[in-house]
């Protein structure tokens, strides 16, 4: 009987004591959350056409830059050359040649220029040429102050043009980069005062108009009546010549 009153106190005291073991259990380890997939390269840039300059770069930059000629540099400064990255172009609009001057002057084009480096020094430029998203050329522009703008100057535009002339658009000022550049233009200047000389080097040269074939060419009679003339000059001298000594 004892032995029976011990144990239903026991279960009792169990009972009671249950809800405060279940409160003060340690909280049984939640499971990890997956690991967040990796970000693919391409997400972080701004087009797809950043996107293609930068993964030309990493498979194609080395080999490009160690195998180019005309930089001045040795080949293990060629080999040791880094790239930051790229800038997109820009190009004058087609109403700016034109003379307006309340359109923008610039558009942003397909070339996007990745700034060399050589030990912390700038050494020029790569051109890499898109179309369609591809690349389908690039060329050295060997010109130190370059790099140093587009490093400096990510933020403006750069306008591009034949010969390794490069300007500088920042805000309504433009400015010569490298030494083409600066043959052209000695200092800043607005880009509103520089339209009329950006528009003349990009004018064709004026052709001389061509003859109407309505209109009949007056060579001709120009050369006729300068045979006439000495004809009738000459024939006037034999007469001369030939008069009567004493006639005046």
């Amino acid at each position: 009987m004892r032995r029976s009153w011990l144990t239903a106190l026991l279960t009792l005291l169990t009972l009671l004591a249950l809800p405060w073991l279940l409160a003060t259990a340690p909280p049984s380890p939640e499971p990890s959350p997956e690991p967040a997939p990796t970000p693919s390269p391409t997400s972080t840039y701004a087009s797809p056409g950043e996107a293609a300059a930068n993964a030309w770069l990493r498979e194609e930059g080395a080999a490009v830059i160690t195998s180019s000629e005309g930089s001045g540099l040795t080949a293990d400064q060629l080999a040791s050359v880094q790239w930051a990255p790229p800038v997109q172009a820009s190009t004058w609009t087609e109403s700016y040649l034109a003379g307006d001057l309340i359109s923008p002057a610039t558009v942003l084009s397909d070339t996007w220029l990745a700034p060399l480096v050589v030990n912390g020094t700038g050494v020029g430029a790569l051109e890499i040429r898109l179309e369609a998203g591809r690349v389908t050329g690039h060329r050295e522009v060997w010109i130190p102050e370059l790099s140093d703008a587009l490093r400096t100057h990510a933020a403006d535009r750069f306008v591009l043009e034949e010969g390794d002339v490069v300007f500088r658009i920042s805000g309504d000022t433009a400015r010569p980069v490298g030494p083409p550049a600066h043959e052209l233009l000695a200092g800043r200047i607005s880009v509103q005062e520089f339209q009329p000389f950006v528009a003349a080097r990009h004018s064709p040269d004026e052709e001389p108009l061509p003859e109407s074939d309505g209109e009949p060419s007056r060579a001709p009679v120009i050369a006729a009546a300068i045979l006439l003339g000495g004809v009738l000059a000459l024939a006037g001298l034999l007469t001369w010549s030939r008069r009567p000594e004493g006639t005046p």
